[in-house]
């Protein structure tokens, strides 16, 4: 059976096409996230949402409704990060293992650094395409 394309009234060349033409999934740290996509992305306060990151269920899910590739490519990255920070302690703002904690501008440096170099390592393809798609902005 033939998967629907959500994606398929998206322009050629969006990011979030190519991502799902491409059935491109994200290799996290601890587990594997998948994409989906729909209209009218809200949280569970009914508030709008152009992106979230559910790590329970390793869903990325991505707002159809966010315009143009360059904003899109923006909040996939936003999205991304989120699995980054999560990986380097970072369960929500300023916390670390559920304490508020400072840290120096190096610390955090070194912690987001090593994640982020692993992360893009593991997901070369996706950030192919992304890297690709600033060639065509």
């Amino acid at each position: 059976m033939k998967k629907t394309m959500k994606t398929k009234s998206l322009p050629d060349g969006h990011v979030y096409k190519a991502i799902e033409e491409n059935d491109l999934t994200v290799e996290g740290f601890w587990r594997n996230y998948v994409f989906t996509f729909q209209k009218n992305l809200l949280d569970k306060n009914g508030d709008k949402l152009w992106g979230s990151v559910d790590f329970e269920k390793g869903e990325i899910s991505l707002d159809l409704e966010s315009g143009d590739s360059s904003f899109a490519m923006v909040n996939l990255l936003h999205e991304l990060m989120h699995i980054v920070l999560q990986n380097c302690g970072l369960q929500s703002d300023l916390e670390i293992d559920g304490k508020l904690r400072s840290m120096s501008n190096e610390e955090m440096t070194e912690i987001i650094s090593v994640s982020l170099t692993a992360f893009i390592k593991n997901n070369k393809q996706l950030f192919e395409l992304i890297l690709g798609a600033f060639d065509e902005t």
